[in-house]
């Protein structure tokens, strides 16, 4: 029962959720949901005390991500090898988030326009197919892409990556 829920419990719960690894940012929001969740338990649920109230947030310091300088990212890409060289080539070039990359299909290439046509997974649901035009350098990758396999048969440019991501598998 909710009322059976001590300090002590809710501090050694805190204490696993810590250690567990998460950010601190994580961590706050599951502090900050649970104390939400008794802040409105205790008013309609008849709860004496909120126990999550003296539960500290951690510190949330967190280093911000920065954009790789172009030498880096020219060494980045020159050392890439194999599918990893093109889908670091498509998202540089495009903008296209990982699961667009390897699940990008040879129909949504259109060679003669120079661009890529592709309904991105995240904005599916609208339907809103986006013209990405393809830079040179680009369609020499992807042209060599295309001759190394066989893009006849294959609906995706990366068969094997399209089939683990709709998997649920991380590519």
């Amino acid at each position: 029962f909710l009322h059976e829920i001590s300090p002590a419990i809710a501090e050694e719960y805190a204490t696993h959720l810590w250690r567990s690894g998460i950010s601190p940012r994580t961590y706050n929001g599951f502090i900050k949901f649970l104390r939400g969740m008794f802040k409105v338990l205790q008013t309609r649920g008849g709860l004496v005390n909120n126990v999550w109230e003296d539960i500290p947030s951690q510190n949330n310091n967190t280093e911000g991500r920065r954009n790789l300088t172009p030498e880096e990212l020219t060494k980045v890409c020159s050392k890439a090898e194999g599918d990893l060289r093109y889908w670091l080539a498509i998202g540089l070039y495009t903008g296209l988030r990982l699961g667009d990359v390897v699940t990008l299909r040879w129909a949504e290439l259109d060679f003669n326009a120079h661009v890529i046509r592709r309904i991105p997974n995240k904005t599916k649901s609208k339907g809103k197919a986006i013209t990405f035009p393809l830079h040179p350098v680009l369609e020499a990758m992807l042209q060599e892409l295309r001759e190394a396999t066989d893009a006849e048969q294959a609906v995706c440019l990366f068969p094997m990556d399209a089939t683990r991501h709709q998997n649920g598998q991380s590519s």
